[in-house]
């Protein structure tokens, strides 16, 4: 019986398999393409990668600091270290690489020295608490600075961030108020007596008490056109449509005198001390002296070249002792006028032609006689600032205000001014100067407001529109907290005024005695 070794080899030929084995030995065929197995991939991978990060610099981990005052040294810190792991990628040689690397790390360290502690996140224990009653000298000084400079800034934001209510204090109804653009009929007394022309009829009402007195009714068909207090509010002067102008003692309400010379109707006033100016529909302007029995003096306007339409506006750059007179018409023109101790006139001293409607509203400036502000009717709604001196007279400013300009008060404590308006909002607006920057607006009368007056202590504006209505404002504040007075000349407290007041109360100028001679 034969093994199974005797069958192999008596079936198969043992030089036929040696010669298989041979062919695929030498076969010319690539069989590493075959897919690789997933731990041969996994093998790879890791080998790779152990190879590439020692490869690598080996830098430290940057850690961002947390301290908001050491962004800037952190972003430099943070850009040098990026830098010299550029150096180093480039260079060959590594040993030179390191020297460089470490020279600027030298220098870094030498450029910041304190900072470099904060490079790195720390924790660091607090400071030891002060002990009980220590007190830090330079903890004072600086607290002490700083409360300086918080005083001063509440100083600036208060006079900056000044609150005008928008509101009136108080209303009062003013019947039969004539709407009438070209008339005067409020004025404010420096005993605080507010006098309104109502028809026919002129009341004084007592801002102290309240107290409403009529002082006269013309009756008939002869109507109030103008009133004016003189500096001291000892009497009043009352225009009127019959070309006359009648004189009151305001303390006892009775007639002292007439004045007769115009051929219309008297829609203007201003005094001048002693002197009171007079302007009519009759174009012209008429100077008298009231305590002489001949009072005429001269007589502005006379060339018919001069004015030749109604004088709506009137007013002396100073009260008391004033220089220069201003005049507006209905001929649009603005004029400048100076008393001349001789009766005979040649013209105005100036004038000015750049309203494009009638100049009712002006007023003088009371901390600098020489500014003048105007402004024009319906056509025209701008205000105007004229720089009125002995040499010059000159245009400085002047705004669009989109409505109907009828009366201006000046602010006698700071650079602004007030101004009364028509259509659209019958406000009262408030204006910076010099460049005449509108900061509020006063709403509330229904109708355009015709005339305002200024308090004695300068910081209430009375208004009276068309509505019927007097509204009185507080728009103006005394930042000096002077005490407040009743007489007229605090307004003329400054340094420019103090001589003339000096002069003036020596002649007696607060006891004019209104004596017929």
């Amino acid at each position: 019986m034969m093994n199974g070794h005797d069958f192999f080899g008596s079936t198969v030929d043992e030089s036929w398999v040696d010669s298989t084995i041979t062919a695929f030995n030498n076969l010319q065929c690539d069989i590493t393409n075959k897919r690789e197995t997933r731990w041969g991939r996994k093998n790879r991978k890791n080998t790779k990668n152990k190879s590439d990060r020692s490869d690598k610099t080996k830098i430290d981990r940057f850690i961002p600091i947390r301290d908001e005052h050491k962004f800037d040294a952190q972003q430099t810190y943070q850009q040098q270290q990026d830098n010299d792991q550029k150096k180093s990628n480039q260079n060959i040689n590594n040993n030179n690489d390191q020297e460089l690397v470490d020279d600027d790390k030298n220098e870094e360290e030498n450029e910041n020295n304190n900072d470099n502690q904060h490079k790195i996140l720390s924790f660091q224990s607090k400071a030891p608490e002060a002990p009980d009653g220590y007190i830090s000298n330079l903890r004072t000084l600086y607290t002490y600075n700083g409360h300086n400079e918080a005083t001063k800034s509440k100083k600036v934001n208060k006079s900056t961030r000044r609150h005008i209510s928008t509101s009136a204090e108080r209303v009062l109804d003013a019947p039969d108020l004539m709407d009438d653009f070209y008339l005067n009929l409020l004025d404010w007394s420096a005993n605080d007596i507010v006098a309104i022309g109502l028809g026919s009829r002129c009341y004084f009402w007592n801002s102290e008490n309240g107290e409403i007195n009529l002082l006269n009714d013309y009756g008939g068909d002869i109507y109030i056109c103008s009133v004016a207090f003189n500096h001291n509010g000892q009497y009043i002067a009352i225009g009127t449509s019959n070309n006359i102008v009648t004189l009151y003692d305001t303390s006892t309400c009775k007639t002292l005198r007439k004045l007769y010379g115009h051929s219309s109707r008297i829609g203007s006033l201003s005094w001048n001390h002693s002197i009171l100016s007079t302007g009519s529909a009759d174009s012209t302007i008429r100077n008298n002296d009231v305590r002489q029995k001949n009072y005429h003096i001269s007589t502005f306007g006379d060339n018919e070249d001069d004015i030749e339409q109604e004088i709506c506006g009137l007013k002396w750059n100073n009260n008391i002792n004033g220089k220069l007179l201003a005049s507006g018409s209905n001929d649009n023109k603005l004029c400048i006028w100076r008393l001349q101790e001789r009766t005979e006139q040649h013209g105005p001293y100036y004038q000015f032609t750049d309203s494009l409607s009638a100049v009712k509203a002006m007023s003088w400036c009371l901390w600098n006689n020489n500014l003048l502000a105007t402004g024009g009717g319906s056509s025209d709604r701008k205000i105007r600032i004229y720089d009125i001196n002995n040499n010059t007279g000159n245009l400085l400013s002047q705004c669009d205000t989109q409505s109907q300009v009828c009366s201006i008060q000046w602010n006698p404590f700071e650079k602004e001014l007030l101004s009364s308006h028509g259509f659209t909002k019958n406000q009262l607006s408030i204006w910076k100067y010099p460049l005449l920057n509108k900061t509020h607006d006063l709403c509330g009368h229904t109708s355009r407001v015709l005339h305002t007056a200024l308090s004695p202590d300068g910081t209430r504006v009375c208004s009276a529109a068309a509505d019927e209505t007097l509204r009185f404002w507080k728009v103006f504040e005394d930042n000096n907290n002077q005490n407040n007075t009743n007489d007229y000349d605090s307004y003329y407290s400054s340094s420019t005024h103090s001589n003339n007041k000096n002069n003036n109360n020596k002649s007696g100028i607060n006891g004019l005695n209104l004596r017929i001679r």
